[in-house]
């Protein structure tokens, strides 16, 4: 949704883009603003000024903090945008017979399961010439657990835990965006 912040952030520029989104009178601060309000904004518009904004210019947006931060806090406000088209065009596909140009309509059956309480019973229930084969291939599907897991794992069985079993993946690097920027 196009927030104020985001507003103020552009009107702070004077570019076409800034201007197609700053003159929306659009607030979704509100806790109860409709997320669907912001299909009423001229996005042709938005969307235009955006690539007049980019294209011509991508070398100098890609090299300037500033317009970087600008562009990718249009990104995220289009991409919060997408699911709310995404299921306004399934609806619609699917009261026309799956008319959505460059779209398909797929239906998709829902995924087989056995629940939980099932697993339990196999287990109280397997042989116990069976026991270590049906533990290992559960730990197998199973696949890694998280440390929290694994130390719940170890208590249920009354077992200390070992700390040398517990690995860590690799740091990741990513932008988080500031609550006030």
């Amino acid at each position: 949704m196009l927030t104020k912040e985001l507003r103020e952030e552009l009107a702070k520029q004077r570019t076409p883009l800034a201007d197609a989104v700053t003159t929306q009178q659009i607030d979704q601060t509100s806790p109860s603003a409709d997320p669907l309000t912001t299909l009423s904004i001229d996005w042709p518009q938005v969307i235009g000024a955006l690539l007049a904004v980019v294209l011509p210019h991508s070398d100098d947006v890609l090299s300037n903090p500033a317009k970087l931060g600008t562009l990718l806090t249009v990104c995220a406000q289009l991409a919060q945008l997408e699911p709310v088209v995404r299921e306004r065009a399934t609806t619609l596909a699917l009261q026309r017979s799956g008319e959505i140009p460059g779209w398909t309509l797929v239906r998709r059956d829902g995924s087989r399961y056995v629940e939980a309480q099932r697993i339990v019973e196999l287990c109280l229930h397997c042989p116990l010439s069976n026991l270590q084969k049906l533990v290992t291939a559960l730990a197998m599907q199973q696949g890694n657990v998280s440390e929290r897991k694994y130390q719940e794992l170890c208590e249920s069985a009354g077992l200390a835990t070992d700390s040398e079993a517990v690995r860590q993946t690799g740091a990741i690097v990513f932008l988080r965006r500031n609550s006030k920027s």
